[in-house]
């Protein structure tokens, strides 16, 4: 059985919406097919906290043959565009830590992608354009990068448990974008407080318009990944 992690609802609706015949099987967690794969989808919550205890739940209680984690992630080289596919040759951990995906499933992955690059997962969100100028200048080298928030905790866990881990990102913020103050500012314990957001909306209407956008341009591109993710599961088998 492939497992397909996502951080969010809204990460994971658009692939679930793909697998036939979903049914529930636990909090947050559904099982089905896709193609020829029994698959298993579940959302883990924000943050590296949170997805480390999720997968080692899931861990215990599936038997996975694979694992791939999907969701957003923000640019931080400056080549790559909103809505593109982003494989994980690499993902860089905080402290240190270094995990790859096995080769014959990277190079799957990179058909289904335009992008194949580092993921640098450290548990921060990079808000202004400064820092993930500043985050690519650290990796030292010309390749691709992006930035996420959970991948690293998925990928520790799974290879703790010798199962084989890839990380399927859409890019949704580029490098050269400030995402809005106020995001930074509702973020508490590694998630989004999304009570504040609404309150900020509702003391500051003007933000209405741009949280429409940033959610519109959010399911463009978990659009965009659901369908690369659903060929590299059916592929898979």
């Amino acid at each position: 059985m492939t497992g397909v992690l996502a951080a969010l609802p809204e990460e994971a609706g658009p692939f679930l919406a793909r697998v036939r015949a979903p049914r529930r099987a636990g909090r947050r967690v559904w099982r089905g097919r896709v193609g020829s794969a029994d698959v298993c989808v579940a959302t883990t919550g924000e943050g590296q906290g949170r997805a480390a205890e999720s997968i080692a739940r899931l861990l215990r209680d599936f038997h996975f043959r694979a694992i791939l984690g999907i969701g957003i992630a923000g640019a931080l080289s400056p080549g790559l565009r909103e809505g593109e596919i982003f494989a994980a040759s690499e993902i860089r951990a905080a402290g240190g830590d270094v995990f790859r995906p096995e080769a014959s499933w990277l190079a799957r992955a990179a058909k289904v992608s335009e992008r194949v690059g580092v993921i640098v997962s450290d548990g921060d969100v990079r808000w202004t354009a400064a820092e993930k100028a500043a985050l690519f200048a650290r990796q030292g080298g010309p390749g691709e990068a992006a930035a996420d928030t959970e991948s690293a905790s998925w990928a520790r866990a799974s290879a703790q448990a010798a199962v084989p881990f890839l990380a399927l990102r859409a890019i949704l913020d580029e490098a050269s974008e400030d995402l809005p103050a106020y995001l930074a500012a509702a973020r508490s314990d590694g998630a989004t407080d999304r009570p504040a957001i609404v309150r900020h909306a509702l003391r500051h209407p003007r933000a209405v318009p741009e949280l429409l956008e940033l959610r519109r341009r959010t399911r463009r591109a978990m659009a965009r990944l659901a369908d690369a993710a659903e060929r590299l599961v059916s592929e898979a088998g």
